[in-house]
């Protein structure tokens, strides 16, 4: 059924697609866990929730301290802190949600009770508690799409209101005027109070209660997007009512000021900037409903949204633009503030499927972006974060820039008959490389672009000799001979591999094999591409987004904002050549952004809250009388409490592990820590020298009987090797069994996992991890292990910490100590218990950083490991 409307609906694209042996494998994850999805099913962290609330006198808007907030039916308690606040994390959820009962009690006030909230896999509810004299009760319905109920009502207004004036250039509304009777459901005939609510909380107070949380990215910003549209419509029309906007039921959107959701909160945050026009120059009144079939029903085909169907397409791989221009036709999105820096795109570094890059065609017919017969310069600005590209170093030679993250791919397949080209960044440097179809040659700059800055890079390429140039803002970076001739792709060449006629951006282009080939993290903005050399020596770096003349063949500002076609405004001859965004991912990449060099932050929002007007009979959201409870206080919450260390490292200001003492939040370490013990004479590994920061470490997990090395002729351990999968089995297993040799049970006659067959070194191991519960997989149709991709420190921190503290092991709720990991992030408990626990030190400390999704290699591997065992340092 679901397929067949699908299929009727849309034409399948952009789809995030992982190849495992040969099988096509769905790897694009739902709302709430983009981040949390691929390492969750890896980590086997069983689905979970967190609930954050502030809890505030009603009639004074103070914050209340020492109020008990419970969940009877999950055992949780919690005492707010002095600001209002509490919060539980760690809350198993098996399936879609957990539907349950949220009471809040304090003394001299009436208790506060939710019913049937949900709480959602991998997301975050935020509750908004005010307390009074009164007892309030207030029972949340399933959200609209899964209960429809759209009145007739709702269609007594016209669909387009009859305004006369442009609302192309209208400003978003600071507030909006609700009706509100506390009950959801349309009944006009309740009293109600007439509130003025800043616009875009209401739109987060309405987005869970008509789309579900939980569901694809794409769909609830799609569905931010209708939710919006609609109430701004009104507003401009002079609202439904003669007092109010809209109502707080189902006789318009239901707005329920006590909940949101992070996921859903995101969604509004992201698309808010965007105005959504037609071409009789009036807002877009978007309606939906929950099936499009009810949208056709209702007279409403053309300007009404499938909300299940919106889902459906964002599975497929559809961008929340294209679901509303789909279901809205005719539709223009335009920028309410048009950022004076643009935008640029932020890639993710998937690296397969075709997914999570820009690409250009040079061929069939010839476009201008193909450059090479003679000089040429390629110039761009970017902007990577340390440790997102877990590249090696750049090495001169033929070809090595195909080593690096990469950045522009202009490569074919082979040899090539003319040449080909290409810019990665290898080690955090530019590497760009060069190739005639004979010889070939790559140059390595100098400069660490990976610092979270923006950079401008020019590369230039002389086509009478081929000499290559490397420039980092202004500065000359690298240098060297390259090959010489017509590098460009030959007009009319035929090929087996579909993408050698492109010039593709952030991606290796083929997706021969992700974890060996790297794409770019990162994000990209203002590419030009000349036919001479635009720079011969030092130069300022470019103050302005670049301008087109004679010597311009392709010019790319990225200021589209939205859509997946990529603008060439260079006006060249034979143009343009416009490239093609696509999309996905596990992280879906590349999103647009308005980061970009020049950027400039949005006017504040400065709503005018009015006093809330007399009722119009009674105020009320919905009470009934509540027995108060009787809850007994306790100082903090009694679910996941943290373990108490038994061995843990003490941090110092100067950042060096050591085994003596207790760890705590407070110090300051940094990633390369020095150590301060008296050093072994004669390595045990021929490349962990006496001066490594970890060789104590590392030789005391030898010592210990748990680790052998990565080679035994000569005896070596690889400690810059970024650990992956398979070898983290071993780790796991040996932290849960003891220093054994072999894997704990008997071999199986079958493998569990497609991609982890019997002859594979690691398949015991793995199939042993799999037994005591560790993993469950990277992919579950068909499930699939991928033993070969890298760790991060995140993943690492849940592993440890369950070695130290056993597999059932929950962390206790963070606090937000680190600047680079937000509250709804997966690992946003493992982290801080990793650090509180000396699992693993920071990565910096001005601001204090985790840097969680840096690549996790052996040497910190090793000292995690030596961290949560307890193992004496010699």
């Amino acid at each position: 059924m679901i397929g067949q409307a699908v299929r009727w609906l849309h034409k399948p694209k952009h789809r995030a697609w992982l190849v495992v042996l040969g099988v096509a494998v769905v790897v694009q994850t739902p709302a709430g866990s983009a981040a949390m999805g691929d390492a969750a099913r890896f980590l086997r962290l069983a689905p979970s929730a967190r609930v954050q609330g502030s809890i505030l006198e009603g009639a004074t808007g103070l914050p209340v301290p020492e109020a008990i907030a419970s969940v009877p039916s999950l055992g949780l308690q919690a005492t707010s802190d002095a600001s209002g606040a509490f919060a539980w994390s760690g809350i198993p959820i098996d399936g879609d949600y957990l539907a349950t009962t949220i009471l809040v009690t304090e003394a001299g006030f009436g208790t506060w009770t939710i019913q049937d909230v949900r709480l959602v896999p991998d997301d975050t509810l935020i509750l908004s508690v005010e307390l009074g004299l009164e007892p309030v009760t207030i029972v949340v319905p399933p959200p609209r799409a899964e209960s429809p109920d759209f009145p007739s009502s709702q269609l007594s207004a016209a669909l387009l209101d009859t305004v006369l004036d442009d609302q192309t250039t209208l400003p978003l509304p600071p507030t909006i005027r609700v009706r509100v009777t506390g009950d959801p459901y349309c009944n006009t005939s309740l009293p109600y109070t007439v509130q003025t609510v800043d616009f875009m909380e209401y739109a987060k107070h309405v987005l869970p209660n008509e789309w579900i949380p939980g569901w694809p990215y794409e769909s609830l910003r799609a569905g931010a997007m209708a939710v919006k549209m609609y109430a701004w419509s009104i507003i401009a029309a002079g609202g439904r009512y003669a007092d109010a906007d809209v109502y707080d039921s189902t006789c318009d959107q239901v707005y329920n000021p006590a909940v949101q959701y992070t996921s859903t909160n995101r969604a509004v945050d992201f698309t808010w900037n965007w105005r959504q026009t037609r071409s009789d120059l009036h807002l877009v009144r978007d309606y939906y409903r929950a099936y499009y079939s009810q949208c056709v029903g209702a007279g409403l085909a053309g300007n009404c949204m499938g909300q299940y169907e919106s889902s459906y397409m964002a599975y497929d791989g559809d961008t929340w633009d294209e679901i509303i221009l789909y279901f809205y036709p005719g539709s223009i999105l335009s920028p309410v503030w048009n950022p004076p820096g643009g935008f640029s795109l932020r890639f993710y570094g998937n690296g397969y499927a075709d997914i999570d890059r820009v690409k250009i065609p040079i061929d069939a017919p010839p476009r201008p972006a193909d450059v090479g017969a003679a000089d040429f310069t390629l110039e761009w600005w970017m902007k990577a974060l340390p440790g997102e590209n877990p590249s090696p170093a750049c090495t001169p030679g033929a070809d090595t820039w195909i080593n690096g993250n990469i950045l522009f791919d202009r490569d074919v397949y082979g040899s090539g008959d003319h040449g080909d080209y290409g810019i990665s960044l290898a080690g955090g440097v530019i590497a760009f490389g060069a190739h005639n179809g004979t010889t070939g040659q790559t140059i390595c700059g100098s400069a660490n672009l990976a610092n979270g800055v923006w950079h401008h890079v020019a590369v230039t390429r002389r086509a009478s000799d081929g000499w290559l140039a490397i420039y980092v803002d202004g500065a000359l970076d690298g240098a060297g001979d390259g090959p010489d001739g017509d590098i460009t792709y030959r007009d009319g060449r035929t090929t087996a591999y579909p993408d050698d006629p492109f010039l593709v951006i952030g991606a290796e282009k083929h997706d021969i094999d992700y974890t060996l080939y790297l794409s770019y993290s990162g994000w990209i903005d203002e590419i030009r591409i000349s036919t001479l050399l635009r720079y011969t020596a030092p130069f300022t770096r470019p103050g302005a987004p670049f301008t087109s003349d004679a010597n311009t063949a392709a010019l790319y500002h990225f200021d589209e904002g939205v859509g997946n076609t990529i603008n060439d405004l260079s006006g060249a001859a034979g143009g343009p050549s416009n490239g093609t965004r696509y999309y996905g991912g596990v992280t879906n990449g590349p999103e647009w952004t308005d980061d970009t060099v020049w950027y400039v932050p949005p006017p504040t929002r400065t709503p005018t809250i009015t006093p809330t007007l007399p009722p119009s009979t009674t105020p009320t959201a919905t009470r009934t009388p509540t027995a108060t409870a009787t809850a007994t206080r306790t100082a903090t919450p009694t679910y996941t409490p943290t373990a108490t260390p038994t061995s843990t490292s003490t941090r110092t200001a100067t950042g060096s592990p050591t085994s003596t003492g207790t760890a705590t939040a407070t110090p300051t370490p940094t990633n390369t820590p020095t150590i301060t013990n008296t050093p072994t004479p004669t390595p045990i590994f021929g490349d962990v020298s006496a001066s490594h920061w970890a060789h104590d470490y590392i030789e005391a997990l030898y010592n210990a009987g748990y680790v052998v090395g990565c080679s035994t002729s000569p005896r070596l351990y690889c400690p810059e090797r970024i650990l992956n999968r398979g070898e983290s089995a071993v780790f796991v297993e040996r932290g849960q069994h003891g220093a054994i040799t072999d894997p704990p049970y008997p071999t199986p006659s079958t493998a569990t996992f497609v991609d982890v067959v019997p002859t594979y070194w690691g398949f015991g191991w793995i199939e042993s991890l799999w037994t005591d519960g560790f993993t469950a997989g990277c992919s579950s149709a068909p499930l699939a292990y991928c033993p070969d991709r890298q760790h991060t420190r995140a993943e690492g921190s849940v592993f440890f910490l369950r070695i130290k503290n056993g597999s059932s092991y929950a962390p206790p709720p963070g606090t937000g100590i680190f600047a680079d990991v937000a509250p709804e992030d997966w690992f946003y408990d493992w982290a801080e218990a990793a650090y509180n626990e000396g699992i693993l030190p920071a990565c910096d400390t001005d601001p204090l950083s985790y840097c969680p999704n840096s690549p996790l290699d052996r040497a910190w591997a090793a000292y995690m490991m030596v961290q949560a065992k307890g193992i004496v340092i010699p």
